[in-house]
C-alpha cells in the first residue's frame, strides 16, 4: 500500500472520529441511569423504549459534535430530570390522571426555566445549542412523563418549550 498524503489523512480523520464518538459514548451512563429509575418507578411503555433510543442518540451526538453542544448536556440533563422526577412524585402522591398531566406541564415549565436561565446567563452562540439543549432535556423528561400519557408528554414539551424560549430569542441565529 502506498502511503501519500490523501492515505494519512483520512487514516488521521478516522481515528480523529472514532476518539470523538468513544469519548461522546462515556456521557450515556446518565440517560442510562434514568432510563434504570424510570423502568422500576413505573415500568416501561412502548412510547418509553422510542424515547430511549433517542435519548441515548441525542446524548452521543450531541457529545460526538462537542464545544458548545456537548457542554449543553448537562444543563438539559439536570432540566429533564426536573420534568422526569415531577410525575413520578405526582404518581407517588396518588394524584389523578388529570393532575398528572398538570405536573408534568409544570415540570416542563420548571425544566424549560432551568434552561431559559442557563442560556441567559451563559450567553450561548447559536440558536442551535439552545434548541439541542431542549431537545434533550424533553427527551429525559419524557422517560417520567411517558408513563401518564401522551398528553402528559405534550404538556411537559409545551411547557419547556414556552419557558425555554427567551434563550432562543437571544442567543444569535448565526
Amino acid at each position: 500500500m502506498e502511503w501519500n498524503d490523501d492515505v494519512v489523512r483520512r487514516r488521521a480523520r478516522r481515528a480523529y472520529e472514532w476518539g470523538r464518538l468513544k469519548h461522546a459514548a462515556r456521557r450515556v451512563w446518565l440517560p442510562l441511569v434514568l432510563v434504570l429509575v424510570s423502568e422500576v418507578a413505573c415500568g416501561c411503555t412502548p412510547v418509553s423504549y422510542g424515547v430511549i433510543v433517542a435519548l441515548i442518540v441525542t446524548t452521543v451526538v450531541l457529545g460526538w459534535r462537542g464545544g458548545d453542544y456537548e457542554r449543553a448536556i448537562a444543563p438539559a440533563t439536570i432540566g429533564g430530570v426536573i420534568a422526569f422526577l415531577a410525575p413520578l412524585c405526582g404518581t407517588a402522591a396518588s394524584l389523578r390522571p388529570d393532575a398528572l398531566i398538570a405536573v408534568c406541564f409544570a415540570g416542563g415549565v420548571g425544566a424549560g426555566a432551568l434552561l431559559a436561565l442557563w442560556g441567559v446567563r451563559r450567553e450561548v452562540p447559536l440558536r442551535g445549542v439552545v434548541v439541542a439543549a431542549v431537545v434533550h432535556a424533553t427527551l429525559v423528561g419524557a422517560l417520567g412523563c411517558a408513563v401518564v400519557g401522551v398528553g402528559a408528554l405534550l404538556g411537559m414539551g409545551a411547557g419547556l418549550f414556552v419557558a425555554a424560549a427567551p434563550a432562543w430569542v437571544r442567543a444569535p441565529a448565526r
